[in-house]
């Protein structure tokens, strides 16, 4: 048993070490394209004041915007990979949620959609505020891409035996997606999509932050076209965030 030990962790070092190489690339490559990115944007801007307004400077503002966002989003997956654990503080998670989801009714109704908000008050949390914030904003935005149009949009937020947080949105390809591969790396339910600003990290992102507060996150079709995704949070979060 000793010999094998030894040699299976022999054999895995090289793997664990290209691992390793392949986030710090990930991790020096998006900081690496920040300069250029800025550097864009900048003589983008100055060009904008020579020459007055064009939709051709409007275009590289958006193009840069996306890249900057894929390389944020790069960098927090790098990071979460590398297991840096948050500092975990108490706060009111239902002010977090309503706020975050509440931004976003605007671009909804602009968008042709309706959202309606049932959040519980008082609804505590131990856990990194900005991290699930974060989670909050990438489903809202995910169900303003996708719901069908003049569609509904639901935000609900429970604590019973553990805390759920669930949106739901009518999607009329609810049936037939494959939910399972919603949360990989650059996977589109929609491929026919490619100007919406989104690469496919989103919802990688969220499983990852849920899954650092001993979380779960999934996605499940619904009767009458809808699809829900619900986000489950362990109820000592709500307890261990009382006691502070």
């Amino acid at each position: 048993l000793l010999i094998v030990i030894l040699a299976s962790g022999h054999a895995v070092k090289p793997i664990a070490e290209s691992y390793a190489r392949q986030r710090q690339f990930v991790t020096d490559a998006g900081h690496e394209l920040k300069t250029p990115l800025t550097v864009i944007s900048a003589n983008n801007e100055l060009l904008r004041m020579l020459y007055g307004e064009s939709e051709w400077f409007d275009g590289i503002d958006k193009q840069v915007a996306k890249m900057n966002g894929l390389v944020q989003n790069l960098i927090t997956l790098a990071r979460m990979d590398e297991e840096q654990k948050p500092v975990f503080s108490p706060f009111n998670l239902s002010d977090a949620v309503y706020d975050t989801a509440r931004s976003f009714e605007n671009l909804i109704h602009s968008r042709g959609r309706l959202v309606t908000f049932d959040i519980a008050e008082n609804i505590h949390c131990l856990g990194d505020e900005s991290g699930l914030r974060q989670v909050v904003s990438i489903l809202m935005d995910n169900a303003a891409k996708y719901c069908d149009e003049k569609g509904k949009i639901a935000v609900r937020l429970r604590a019973d035996r553990q805390i759920r947080l669930q949106v739901v949105n009518d999607f009329h390809n609810a049936d037939s997606s494959d939910l399972d591969k919603m949360f990989e790396r650059f996977y589109r339910a929609d491929k026919a999509r490619t100007s919406d600003g989104s690469y496919g990290l989103g919802l990688s992102i969220a499983r990852s932050v849920a899954e650092l507060h001993k979380g779960k996150i999934r996605a499940r079709a619904l009767e009458h076209n809808r699809i829900m995704f619900e986000v489950t949070l362990p109820r000592w979060t709500a307890s261990a965030a009382h006691l502070q």
